[in-house]
């Protein structure tokens, strides 16, 4: 895709990008997203592919944020759960399956009587303004996004490019918000990748929604990226 054009044009002969496959032993290998198993490992090269696995797997990202202290949003596996949730006013999102990507897989409850269907979990509603992606190299920040409408259409629901929502680059930093996107990466044991994060700006509390191991990068992002990698492994 894009994304990948991007950072390979920027990382030149210092690294390569792989999905899968063998690799030449003197080059540095940044694993965009691919969880298969590779015949070998080498500390020189970015995301293991289980570590990648893990976090493809949504509940599976929530237990490691859990067992690790890192906010995120309440969920449950439990459907009596989810119905007091309704019964306190909350929606509620039934995540149909674990491993959905692009809102895929999400049905949305929103009242006491509506039918809860069988899914891998459910997660409810932050009630959060803003919805950031945080961009993680080796424990560094190399950059953020702000999601926002780009249409009057857009669903509030699904924040995704294709629900009318884009990123904003520029603007303000929150500490909070930075603070918990690097602490979700790392937690997860991820060399890099992007966190997505509810931020409710009443309490200056931000929450952890996924993690993303193949995110999508404006060539400015990707640039930052590409940098983050190189320093990281001089």
């Amino acid at each position: 895709g894009q994304s990948m054009r991007y950072l390979s044009s920027f990382l030149g002969g210092a690294a390569i990008v792989v999905r899968g496959g063998s690799v030449p032993d003197d080059k540095i290998v940044i694993n965009y997203g691919d969880s298969r198993p590779l015949p070998s490992w080498d500390s020189r090269w970015f995301n293991p592919p289980g570590h990648i696995h893990r976090t493809s797997d949504k509940l599976e990202t929530f237990r490691w944020l859990l067992h690790s202290r890192v906010p995120h949003v309440d969920f449950t596996l439990n459907p009596e759960v989810v119905r007091e949730w309704l019964c306190e006013g909350h929606k509620v999102y039934a995540r149909l399956t674990a491993h959905g990507s692009q809102g895929q897989g999400i049905r949305i409850l929103r009242s006491p009587t509506d039918t809860i269907p069988t899914a891998a979990f459910y997660s409810k509603d932050l009630r959060n303004e803003d919805e950031y992606r945080i961009h993680v190299v080796r424990g560094h920040l190399v950059g953020r996004g702000l999601k926002f409408r780009t249409g009057v259409d857009a669903n509030p629901d699904i924040r995704n490019i294709d629900n009318g929502w884009a990123f904003r680059l520029t603007h303000p930093p929150v500490a909070e918000v930075d603070q918990v996107g690097i602490a979700a990466v790392n937690a997860l044991g991820m060399d890099f990748g992007a966190a997505d994060i509810g931020y409710c700006r009443s309490t200056n509390k931000a929450y952890v929604f996924e993690v993303n191991s193949a995110p999508t990068m404006a060539e400015l992002t990707a640039k930052r990226y590409a940098e983050g990698f190189i320093a990281a492994s001089e």
